[in-house]
């Protein structure tokens, strides 16, 4: 089987021009995950990397890309960041992925702190077969975040003259998400534990937590990290690659 390709891609939301990168497995139709990162991040975060390329070994395409303000997309991380923006930038992404003749129908997505917020909420309102979320708040109340927050390019945002920019609450939205791994860990200084108890409590079937012990925001620790990718492996293959969805390899040429 030939290796999985990649390919530059950019897609409009809200007259911002989004970058991301297309990882393409070797076989007709795969199922793809969409990767959000955190609010500080970018789609070169290592997270993005080891699960896109733990997904095309999989058979699974995986798409992940900078939100409007980050990395290589166009916009301002201190002017532009919001939740509204952000989520509306998934569900372009999800729209430009609808368009893709390449790609077969069922969707994932991964989401890192803020970006998993983001995707229960997008996750509420469209089907979604598989959802993974990592250290995910369901409400801006249950963050202790600092004063600033500096953007992986240097950029800051005042974290308290954002107002209601970066406010949100799922707690009516959780109801709606099912196929969902949630994984946290119980030391997360940033993003308290609880709110993995309350996704996966209000979270309908089929649904999974896994706890990391003394695991913290970051996911420091190495042990954390393989049973985060094992974990997410099982889970998007599980419900991704089932019921005669199951991506056919390509012949070599």
């Amino acid at each position: 089987m030939k290796p999985a390709q990649e390919y530059p891609i950019s897609f409009t939301s809200q007259g911002f021009c989004l970058k991301g990168t297309l990882h393409l497995p070797d076989c007709h139709n795969p199922p793809v995950v969409v990767g959000c990162h955190g609010l500080m991040a970018d789609s070169s975060s290592p997270k993005q990397a080891a699960l896109a390329h733990m997904c095309t070994a999989s058979q699974i395409a995986y798409l992940r890309f900078d939100h409007r303000g980050c990395g290589n997309s166009q916009g301002a991380f201190q002017k532009d960041t919001s939740f509204a923006g952000r989520c509306q930038d998934l569900r372009c992404a999800l729209d430009f992925l609808d368009g893709q003749n390449r790609l077969g129908s069922r969707r994932g997505l991964f989401g890192s702190s803020f970006g998993g917020a983001v995707c229960l909420k997008v996750a509420a309102e469209r089907r979604i077969d598989a959802i993974v979320t990592y250290a995910a708040p369901i409400s801006s109340q249950l963050i202790s975040r600092p004063g600033l927050a500096k953007s992986s390019a240097g950029q800051i945002l005042q974290m308290d003259d954002a107002g209601t920019k970066l406010t949100f609450d799922l707690a009516g939205d959780l109801a709606l998400v099912n196929h969902i791994l949630v994984l946290h860990g119980d030391a997360d200084e940033i993003v308290v534990y609880e709110n993995a108890r309350i996704i996966h409590d209000r979270a309908g079937e089929p649904k999974e937590l896994i706890t990391q012990t003394g695991g913290d925001h970051r996911m420091s620790d190495a042990g954390h990290q393989k049973e985060f990718i094992h974990s997410a492996q099982r889970w998007f293959m599980r419900y991704l690659l089932k019921n005669g969805y199951a991506a056919k390899p390509v012949r070599p040429s």
